[in-house]
Parts: structure tokens; sequence; C-alpha cells
């Protein structure tokens, strides 16, 4: 193949990618309020922030003030550790570079973008472990940016933040 015509089949394509992600409203997730205990009484969906970096995933749970941006936040890479049965907020940011991900068991698929943060809404049902996958087109650097999504009961969960730098619930059960 020609390697002008290479070249711009690739462009489209990256520009295509960018296209379908900037056509879905923007939910920033920053420092979200903490909340009324009325509020606490109902099931508050669990925000995460994933964020591309360095070709790697990092990812910020909020600790026991349940709120992102805070100095007791979990901090973990590579792999997504969630509560079953609990509505999961998952904003997708890039530090750096154009990222994908492709959560299949989960029917979704979005981009991070330099800038533009996106807000993927889904419902974990039942425990157990899927794929976390990159529709990325760069090659070398997918061996990093795979990992897996570990739904976990949430006793489990709750021990697994714990181990991770948690010390309270995050979870409403």
């Amino acid at each position: 193949m020609d390697p002008i015509l290479s070249k711009l089949l690739r462009s489209l394509c990256l520009f295509l990618l960018v296209a379908a992600g900037c056509s879905q409203e923007v939910h920033p997730v920053v420092n979200q309020p903490e909340l009324q205990p009325s509020q606490k009484e109902k099931k508050t969906p669990l925000y995460v922030r994933m964020t591309g970096d360095d070709f790697h995933w990092k990812i910020c749970y909020p600790g026991p003030d349940g709120m992102l941006d805070t100095a007791d936040d979990v901090l973990t890479e590579r792999h997504l550790h969630l509560p079953t049965n609990t509505d999961i907020k998952l904003e997708l940011c890039s530090n750096d570079y154009v990222y994908s991900l492709f959560l299949p068991e989960y029917d979704l698929l979005e981009i991070a973008f330099p800038g533009r943060p996106y807000l993927m809404e889904f419902r974990t049902e039942s425990s157990g472990t899927s794929r976390l996958l990159g529709a990325q087109m760069c090659g070398y650097t997918h061996q990093f940016l795979l990992g897996n999504l570990v739904a976990l009961v949430p006793a489990d969960f709750q021990q697994w933040a714990e181990n991770a730098g948690s010390t309270t619930s995050m979870v409403s059960e």
C-alpha cells in the first residue's frame, strides 16, 4: 500500500475515534459533595476515575470521605476492582495521549482524550473477572493497558479496599 494512503487511513481512523468520543455528553467528576444522612440511605453510585498516563491505567477510588481528589483516595494501577450490585460512574481521562477502554462484557467502549473527561455509567451485577481491553492503534503498548475488571461482592470489595489503603466503607450495602 502507498505510504501516503496508509498514513491518511490511519489519520482518518484516529479522527473517527476522537469524533465518536466527542459526541458523548461530558460529566466531569470533581470533588463530589459530601452526602447528607438522608442521601446515604439511598444507593449512591460509586465514582471511580481511570486515567491513561504514560501508557498505563491509573485508577483512583474515593476514600472514607466518599470524595475523589482528597488525601484518603485509594490509588491503584491496571486492574479495576468494583463491588457487585452497584451503579458505577467511571470517569475516563487522559494525561497525555488518546486511550481507549473496552469493557466487552458490559458492551462499553470509550476513549480518553487529554483535557476532556468522559463518564461511563454501568451496573455490576455478578462477581467474577472479565478483561479490560483497549482498541488502540499504538501496537507495542497494549500489554501495559490490558487488565482485569474484578467484580467482588461488597464485603470482599470492602476487604480489598482496606488492604489497598482505605479503612471505612465506600459502598452502600
